[in-house]
């Protein structure tokens, strides 16, 4: 590429030397002047080339090195032009030549080849001057548009939380400020189709509300932050609630195991459900301070604010857990424990279905026997449920056995039921006495009627009830 300003200064002869043979005053006065005139001119035209050539660099940075190197020879070509110009006005000087009338045309035959290449060069640059000029400014509205609709999208999202009220009071001012950037985008399209945009031009000098739509873009910004800094705070509040109630629930879960475990299992335990709640207490001073700070966003979570979150969860997880186990095993030693009872009810309740059976016959203690054991069987049944909730592992320390067998309150029920009715029977014959076999005696059956070989049974003998086995 040419380099540029290359300047070749020719200094007038002043005094009484003679120029090249010129004599007279007054031709070396007009010599003089139109030297200096000229001159001037070519320093004009010099300055617009450094202001085309300055124009250049600039557009360089942005068309690339391709457009800069086609462009780069036709202006060193031109400096040269400039130069030889400059040359040829100092040769028609030296030589005394110049008339006061003289242009540079007359001194130079390129003069005219010159202007036109300057004069092109000034509309090509000019052009790729409003192109590039467009492009950036497009960009930049393309960043405001952006940075509206980021903002939009945060508003649609507080609306959820703050109401439709707040939506409504808000919504206008924001319509207000999208159809401001559309009037920026179209300022900007008329002034590129009107030509006149520079590489200086800003979106300020096409467009006078340019300012008004920036404070407005940045207004909401601070207006959204410190909305969702407050929606954001209460919303991660309610989840720290949470998990506070998940520990709550925890403890109480904790005490109650501590009846059942020890005081052993509970010291072990404690100090570890201590840091947990420590660690709750730290997570909620950190959303404090976040919130304090006017840092959180609707997309902030509990994790973003307080690294040790993950452990937290996994700490109350693994308590859970824990503590899911355990009450599932003590619910299962206590509702056993209650079964075993049961099964020993019944058990005394059987020993004495048999003695009364003695007493009562075959015929008697075949209509209970049915009964009892079909409630044998639903005992059974209330085992096997209590072992099948057990190996699932859903007991807790409230569960009942009515929980894990439908049928429980049958089942007390019909001991209950036979507890009254044996109770009813025994008490209806306590004064009877057991014998292995008849002896003698005058011997009445229940009915009064005299029997002379007594067989088993119930009999009146000697005036006493007497049971013959």
């Amino acid at each position: 590429m040419a380099s540029n300003n290359a300047v070749v200064n020719y200094v007038p002869l002043m005094g009484d030397v003679s120029v090249m043979g010129v004599d007279d005053d007054g031709n070396k006065a007009a010599n003089e002047a139109a030297y200096l005139r000229l001159s001037d001119e070519i320093d004009e035209i010099q300055a617009e080339y450094d202001a085309l050539y300055a124009q250049f660099v600039a557009l360089a940075q942005v068309k690339g090195t391709g457009w800069a190197a086609s462009i780069g020879n036709g202006l060193g070509a031109l400096q040269s032009g400039i130069n030889a110009m400059r040359g040829a006005l100092g040769n028609a000087y030296a030589a005394g030549t110049l008339e006061l009338d003289a242009t540079l045309a007359d001194v130079y035959e390129q003069y005219g080849t010159i202007m036109e290449s300057l004069n092109s060069y000034k509309t090509m640059f000019a052009e790729a001057s409003n192109e590039a000029a467009y492009t950036k400014l497009s960009a930049e509205i393309d960043g405001i548009q952006a940075e509206y609709d980021a903002l939009y999208a945060q508003f649609v999202a507080l609306a959820q939380v703050k109401g439709s009220g707040w939506a409504a009071s808000i919504g206008n001012g924001l319509g207000a400020l999208q159809s401001g950037i559309n009037a920026m985008k179209g300022a900007l399209g008329n002034a590129y189709a009107a030509g006149t945009l520079t590489e200086e031009t800003t979106l300020a000098d096409i467009y006078e509300q340019y300012n008004t739509v920036i404070e407005s873009l940045n207004s909401y910004k601070t207006m959204f932050a410190e909305a969702a800094n407050e929606a954001a705070y209460t919303k991660l509040s309610a989840e720290i609630s949470g998990i506070q109630a998940e520990y709550d629930a925890l403890y109480a879960q904790f005490m109650a195991l501590a009846q059942v475990k020890g005081t052993g299992w509970a010291a072990s335990i404690g100090s570890g459900l201590g840091a947990l709640q420590s660690g709750i207490n730290a997570m909620k001073g950190s959303l404090g301070n976040a919130y304090a700070a006017g840092t959180l966003t609707m997309e902030t979570t509990l994790a973003d604010i307080y690294e040790q979150y993950g452990a937290i969860i996994e700490s109350l997880n693994s308590y859970k857990t824990m503590f899911a186990e355990a009450a599932n095993e003590a619910a299962y030693t206590k509702l056993g424990a209650e079964i075993d009872g049961i099964q020993a009810e019944y058990d005394a309740l059987y020993a004495q279905f048999v003695a009364l059976a003695q007493v009562k016959g075959t015929g008697w203690a075949a209509s209970i026997g049915n009964g009892l054991g079909a409630l044998q069987s639903g005992i059974n049944a209330m085992k096997g449920s209590l072992g099948n909730a057990y190996a699932a592992g859903t007991l807790t320390l409230e569960t009942t056995l009515a929980d894990v067998y439908e049928q429980y309150d049958t089942v007390i029920e019909t001991i209950a039921y036979y507890k009254s009715l044996f109770d009813e029977i025994a008490n209806g014959i306590h004064d009877v006495e057991i014998v292995e076999q008849f002896s003698k005696g005058n011997v009445y059956d229940m009915n009064g009627r005299r029997v002379t070989t007594p067989s088993k049974g119930l009999f009146i003998i000697n005036g006493k009830k007497v049971v013959v086995k």
